[in-house]
């Protein structure tokens, strides 16, 4: 079992759980689009639980995200699962889990858009693997596009493939406006 709150991170790519000053969460953004160094994403989660631990209120954006929320059982920490409204497992925040397997088997079977492309493609000799390819992405993971957002490529579950169009935006960025601190993130580290 894993506390819920980290789970958010890992399905929306999202970094912010905790309510942050806005001066603070604007440095988070602007140190790392500086040079894309993912080490950003530790400071930013060690801080992150530090807040949680310490009571701060968490962001809007989490408590909605979890309301809506129906792939999997909320759980207490010795693995019961919470009776009664979503809204208490809210409140108890850091004590609320959800189950590995569990939330795997939901992405499986009911978000394939959050689903690794896995799938090899068909060469005239062979096959090539997604995980050969010099660069890949988080899929379909929202929270890079919204102001004063950031996706956490270190704790994101889904990985995808880039298309041509993206590619080559991504690499003419020396040219052209960066839109996507995700997209050039994965060019830049990914193997």
């Amino acid at each position: 079992m894993i506390p819920a709150l980290e789970f958010y991170t890992y399905l929306t790519g999202n970094p912010f759980v905790a309510e942050l000053p806005e001066r603070v969460r604007r440095q988070y953004v602007a140190t790392y689009q500086r040079d894309y160094n993912p080490k950003v994403f530790d400071e930013l989660y060690s801080e992150q639980l530090e807040a949680i631990e310490a009571g701060r209120r968490l962001e809007m954006a989490v408590y909605a995200y979890f309301r809506r929320f129906t792939g999997a059982p909320f759980r207490k920490a010795n693995g019961d699962v919470w009776r009664g409204q979503i809204e208490n497992a809210e409140r108890s925040g850091p004590e609320t889990y959800l189950r590995v397997e569990e939330v795997e088997d939901f992405l499986r079977k009911g978000l394939s858009t959050k689903q690794s492309d896995s799938t090899p493609i068909k060469l005239g000799d062979g096959e090539l693997s997604a995980w050969e390819l010099l660069f890949l992405m988080p899929k379909r993971a929202l929270g890079d596009s919204k102001d004063l957002g950031l996706c956490d490529i270190t704790r994101y579950c889904a990985v995808g493939r880039m298309d041509r169009q993206m590619m080559t935006h991504a690499l003419a960025t020396g040219k052209s406006k960066q839109s996507s601190p995700c997209m050039v993130q994965a060019t830049k580290i990914a193997p």
